[in-house]
């Protein structure tokens, strides 16, 4: 998780939040749809008002259950106490500074169709309270799930060479890379990597995502960490590799725009290998 400014267009509301940057939520609702509001629903202790309490105003339609709060001087609508969650605080993701939604995994609502669609909204689903945070690659929590990783990589991929499993721990260390673990309710459930290959780029590696974890949107939520650790070294361009026989990773990829490049680097020549590139904004 990291902390983040935000506020309205003319500065007079401000606020901070911590959170990881996943899941963030299209809505297609009426309203939603019409102020093109992005959705980080966090809770309240992770949210301070620093500024314009006496700014903001509220309005209220059909249940009343949702407190759509604006700046009443800009228009503005940086948060709002959600339907789904009334106990919580949803930020609007475009009101963060230093945040470019565009480079964002960013999932969808049916809001037009609230109640059939709020039991499988992926904020929701698999409840649990999620965190992404950096890990020791040393660490036996690490470990067990890089061990895990590789005996499913074997498994789909006997063929040999077809496998690359290496990461040293100097490229993951501060200012290089990064390995984050994803844990629900403190329990590991996934892992990422980053390391850096280039100045202005970076390869993804040790993507993973338990198997009772799976079906989540873990795996969306470790590639947005990811990418904000890129893009906090300042790097342009996330690589990775990956094969058709993991057709969950390819969905996620896809879903966050990566696309198929040229083979790279110690890939070129593994016919198994599938090559993609995201360029960061």
């Amino acid at each position: 998780m990291q902390t983040y400014d935000g506020g309205c267009h003319c500065g007079r509301v401000r606020f901070r939040v911590t959170a990881a940057l996943a899941p963030i939520v299209r809505c297609n609702c009426s309203i939603c749809r019409k102020k093109g509001f992005l959705h980080l629903i966090v809770p309240p202790e992770r949210f301070e008002l620093l500024a314009g309490r006496e700014d903001l105003t509220t309005y209220e339609f059909n249940t009343k259950t949702a407190k759509h709060q604006f700046c009443r001087h800009c228009g503005i609508h940086p948060f709002y106490v959600p339907r789904s969650d009334p106990d919580k605080i949803s930020v609007n993701v475009r009101c963060l500074e230093g945040v470019d939604p565009d480079g964002l995994t960013i999932d969808p609502f049916d809001g037009d169709n609230w109640e059939q669609a709020i039991g499988s909204a992926s904020w929701k689903t698999g409840a649990g309270e999620m965190d992404v945070r950096r890990e020791d690659l040393a660490s036996p929590v690490a470990g067990a799930l890089i061990a895990a990783l590789n005996a499913e990589l074997t498994e789909r991929y006997p063929e040999e060479g077809a496998c690359h499993f290496g990461l040293d721990a100097a490229e993951v260390a501060e200012g290089w890379g990064a390995f984050l673990v994803a844990r629900i309710d403190d329990k590991p459930a996934g892992c990422g990597a980053i390391r850096r290959i280039d100045g202005e780029t970076a390869e993804i590696k040790r993507m993973y995502v338990a198997p009772s974890f799976r079906g989540r949107g873990i795996g969306g939520r470790l590639l947005s960490a990811l990418e904000a650790e890129a893009r906090r070294l300042r790097l342009l361009r996330l690589v990775l590799e990956t094969g058709e026989r993991q057709p969950e990773a390819l969905a996620v990829y896809r879903r966050a725009g990566y696309v198929v490049v040229p083979a790279f680097g110690e890939y070129i020549g593994t016919p198994l290998s599938l090559c993609m590139e995201k360029r960061l904004r």
